[in-house]
C-alpha cells in the first residue's frame, strides 16, 4: 500500500488469483521488486494504445440460385367429407365460401 499505485495494484491483486498468489509466493526480502514489476506491467497495460481491430467489411451475399423445392412423397389429395372432423369440414366449406 506504500507504493504510488498502491489502490490500483490492491485491487489488480484482489481481482486476479493468480498475480496474487505468485506476489505472495515471493520472499520478504524480493516483495518490493515484485510488486514493482507487477505496478510496471499495470502501467505499460494502461498506456498501451487498445488494439482494437477496425470492423471489417461484411462478405458480399452469395450470388448462389436459391435452393430448389423441397420435395415430399405426399400428394395433395382431397380428404372426403366422411373423413373429415368437424372443424376440418367447417374451414374446407369456409375456403369454398371464399373462392366464390
Amino acid at each position: 500500500m506504500r507504493h504510488p499505485n498502491g489502490p490500483l495494484i490492491a485491487y489488480h491483486l484482489g481481482t486476479n488469483d493468480d498475480d496474487l498468489f505468485s506476489v505472495a509466493s515471493v520472499q520478504p526480502q524480493l516483495a518490493a521488486a515484485a510488486v514493482d514489476r507487477l505496478a510496471k506491467r499495470l502501467a505499460a497495460a494502461q498506456t498501451a494504445p487498445n488494439t482494437v481491430a477496425a470492423p471489417l467489411t461484411p462478405k458480399p451475399i452469395t450470388r448462389a440460385p436459391a435452393p430448389p423445392p423441397t420435395l415430399t412423397g405426399r400428394s395433395p389429395s382431397d380428404t372426403p367429407s366422411e373423413k373429415l372432423t368437424d372443424e376440418g369440414w367447417l374451414s374446407r366449406e369456409r375456403d369454398k365460401a371464399r373462392k366464390r
